[in-house]
């Protein structure tokens, strides 16, 4: 039955309760007695309501292993900086003996006037004026040919080329190694990949830095055929991380505040 004239609120609100008495809704108490879960338990007279557990549901656990955050991984990747001489764009080369700061100014000096160098391409570049290394682009065999024969300063660098070698090798300091022995001969023992003599104060000592590749760590001590009669030579492992004391040789602190006697 359509109206025919105005209709008010109050008309259309008692036409619609009067539509639900015959469409068959459930009724306050049906609706009550319903089974249900979560917060709507509460709802029954005399029911008690279940306190929340305090753990997650394994679904949820599940969820949250396998979709971490987002933001968490691009910031890690963020944080890690780039590498200074890739092995596979760089040779790494050595200079002998570790020549003074002002002899490798003069030998840099030299390499980027014979070949115009340049700055922007950053095909020789070290990391600090007072490191060992020389990186050179693989791009530039002439380079790396040049400097090797020492035709600068009459300096022969020496290739310590690893492109195929592991991200991360231990270093190890091996002591009680003569100075007048040639670092390179301590390759005798398995496992040794790279020697370079240590510096203190610009002079060499009775120590070498040693490059470690076997997954096994070195003996405590070793006795080199090349070096009969003498105590035997002893390997610390060397944690970049920490502070070392060139007094003592331990770690935590620096010669300047060392009680050693």
């Amino acid at each position: 039955m359509e109206p025919s004239g105005p209709v008010s609120l109050v008309d259309l609100l008692d036409a619609d309760l009067a539509l639900n008495d015959d469409d068959g809704v459930m009724s306050l108490e049906d609706w009550l007695s319903s089974p249900h879960h979560g917060r709507h338990s509460a709802l029954v007279p005399g029911a008690e309501a279940a306190p929340p557990s305090p753990v997650p549901p394994l679904a949820t656990l599940h969820h949250a292993q396998q979709a971490p955050s987002s933001r968490a991984a691009p910031l890690l990747r963020a944080l890690l900086p780039p590498a200074f001489a890739p092995r596979d764009a760089y040779i790494k080369l050595l200079f002998r003996d570790n020549p003074s700061v002002a002899i490798k100014l003069r030998w840099l000096t030299e390499v980027n006037g014979a070949f115009h160098l340049d700055r922007d391409q950053a095909e020789v570049k070290m990391a600090a004026i007072t490191s060992s290394f020389v990186y050179i682009s693989r791009h530039r065999p002439d380079i790396v040919t040049s400097v090797t024969k020492g035709e600068f300063l009459s300096l022969p660098l020496e290739i310590q080329d690893s492109p195929d070698r592991p991200r991360k090798f231990l270093t190890y300091l091996l002591t009680r190694y003569p100075v007048c022995s040639d670092p390179a001969l301590a390759k005798e023992l398995p496992g040794v990949y790279s020697a370079r003599r240590f510096y203190q104060k610009g002079s060499a000592i009775n120590r070498l830095v040693v490059t470690w590749s076997l997954p096994q760590p070195p003996p405590p001590s070793v006795a080199f055929s090349f070096l009969p009669s003498l105590p035997s030579c002893e390997f610390r492992r060397m944690k970049d991380e920490q502070p070392w004391c060139f007094r003592c040789w331990g770690f935590g602190h620096i010669s300047r505040y060392c009680f050693a006697a």
